[in-house]
């Protein structure tokens, strides 16, 4: 075991923010990239994610190619994947809470409803 997965294992990392849709599309796209990747790495090193589910406002309305505005479906994809994915020596229950308003349970695109 490395002193890094000691580090993850038994704490909980809150990744949250926003893009505002004036900010240039290169910039949003690399901050999702970002937060792919620190969600991997605490999933990955047996941390756990608090992430809040709801809408998913793009930079460009209805435009589902245009990057999202906000992270947390980005973090969850990457918590999903790096749970299918981990391999044997870290801790195989990592939480991942999701903190959902009955609003915005109501808002969630059907695209990510079954994540």
């Amino acid at each position: 075991m490395t002193g890094s997965t000691v580090g993850f294992r038994g704490r909980y990392f809150h990744i949250v923010g926003s893009a505002s849709a004036r900010t240039p599309t290169e910039l949003i796209v690399y901050a999702h990239h970002l937060v792919r990747e620190i969600a991997g790495l605490v999933v990955e090193r047996g941390g756990g994610l608090v992430l809040f589910a709801g809408k998913e406002p793009r930079q460009t309305t209805d435009d589902p190619s245009s990057p999202a505005l906000l992270f947390d479906w980005t973090a969850l994809e990457a918590a999903a994947h790096a749970l299918s994915t981990r391999t044997a020596g870290v801790d195989a229950n990592p939480s991942i809470v999701v903190v959902v308003s009955e609003k915005a349970e109501s808002e969630i695109p059907a695209s990510r409803q079954q994540l």
